[in-house]
């Protein structure tokens, strides 16, 4: 893995394959911001290229790729193939698909666009620093060389790299590279034989929930409490107006977020939509489109309406995760919502929810979980839907 031809300069090839791989909801200035801040980890980087050996060296490489990615993601940038941020990704250090995305332009970088040379040193990466915990240096190797394995037609390869991350952490992004390795593997005539996650199409199927739900939650990766296009954030974790605690409404309802969420069911991709989690992809049971009937439907399937003039028919509020229990099927330590996230919550429902409440019917639904506290009672009593029909 050696290479003479790196400076302190930054390379004009790594910009390039930045802007390429990556965008920024800032346009042109959000990528130029990034490239500047990764300028200072360019000399780290060269400092510790080529790995002085199979273990240490690809381990400190490692590391410092990992530092440089963090270092250079913002919230204000997607990747050109997962345009929206996942919610958890503020308490990670950083988004796991934009991460990869910069450890994989700056491997290529220090490899001088040697693509095999790269993926040796990605490999090397991961079988010095495997992954532990969620958005660590193997994980982010993981998403990279699931790539990798998947340009190479390395389908099994790339399917285990993604069940690495997944035996560690729940991922939209790592559930994304397991679906598109089996994915790619089955196109390709393969026989796929026990998947573990739908691999099937859904061109022909249709869901409502971001046209029909508004929903409070922290998704399944924890994060801050956000507004979510599904009732249960967990199958679609991509929080709406992400790092804006005081969205209006109308942002909300008909921001770019929801209406890519939007766009992807009505073009059949349903890339925002978990694979692996959400019960009707899981189980076939999503409504073929050419059978939905209700009028409201029917005309944004038609005339693919992204934006739109009704409010929300369902509104979901599951923001607070506080419970005085660990049950090891839904955590495994107590949480209780602190002061500030539920202050910022009262604030949202006086501008947000209570208006939408008033504005039109709607059902609000209230997920929670009751205790009962007396010590001589052993059993637990969960209220996992409460429907309430809330008239103008």
């Amino acid at each position: 893995m050696q290479s003479n031809s790196l400076t302190t300069e930054f390379p004009t090839v790594l910009a390039k394959d930045l802007a390429m791989r990556l965008s920024s909801r800032r346009g042109a200035d959000g990528i130029a911001e990034l490239i500047e801040r990764l300028r200072p980890y360019w000399e780290k980087l060269q400092a510790v290229w080529p790995p002085t050996d199979q273990e240490t060296g690809a381990a400190a490489l490692g590391q410092a790729l990992m530092n440089a990615a963090k270092g250079g993601d913002s919230p204000d940038l997607v990747t050109k193939e997962i345009r929206l941020r996942h919610t958890g990704a503020d308490n990670g250090g950083g988004d796991s698909a934009v991460c990869a995305n910069i450890v994989r332009s700056l491997i290529e970088a220090l490899c001088d666009g040697n693509t095999q040379q790269a993926y040796q040193a990605a490999l090397a990466i991961s079988a010095a620093s495997p992954a532990h915990t969620w958005n660590d240096v193997g994980f982010l190797i993981n998403l990279a060389l699931a790539r990798l394995h998947i340009e190479r037609s390395e389908f099994e390869l790339a399917a285990a790299a993604a069940k690495r991350n997944l035996d560690q952490f729940i991922c939209p992004t790592s559930q994304y590279m397991l679906y598109r390795s089996l994915a790619a593997k089955a196109q390709s005539g393969a026989p796929v034989v026990g998947s573990e996650i739908f691999i099937g199409g859904l061109s022909e199927r249709f869901c409502s929930e971001p046209f029909d739900t508004l929903a409070t939650g922290t998704g399944r990766l924890g994060g801050a409490p956000s507004f979510f296009a599904c009732a249960c954030p967990g199958t679609a974790p991509y929080p709406l107006a992400f790092s804006e605690p005081n969205a209006t409404r109308e942002r909300l309802w008909n921001g770019e977020e929801i209406q890519e969420i939007r766009r992807s069911i009505l073009d059949g991709d349903f890339t925002y939509c978990s694979r692996k989690v959400c019960p009707y992809i899981v189980h076939g049971t999503l409504p073929k489109r050419a059978e939905i009937i209700d009028p409201r439907l029917r005309d944004i399937i038609d005339n693919r309406r992204v934006v739109l003039d009704t409010p929300p028919v369902k509104v979901t509020l599951g923001h607070d995760p506080s419970c005085n229990l660990a049950c090891p099927s839904c955590r495994t330590k107590l949480m209780v919502l602190k002061n500030e996230a539920r202050a910022a919550f009262d604030d949202a429902s006086r501008n947000v929810l209570l208006p939408l409440l008033a504005d039109a019917p709607v059902t609000l639904i209230l997920q929670q979980t009751a205790i009962l506290l007396d010590p001589s009672i052993t059993e637990t009593y969960s209220i996992a839907l409460m429907q309430i029909d809330m008239l103008s």
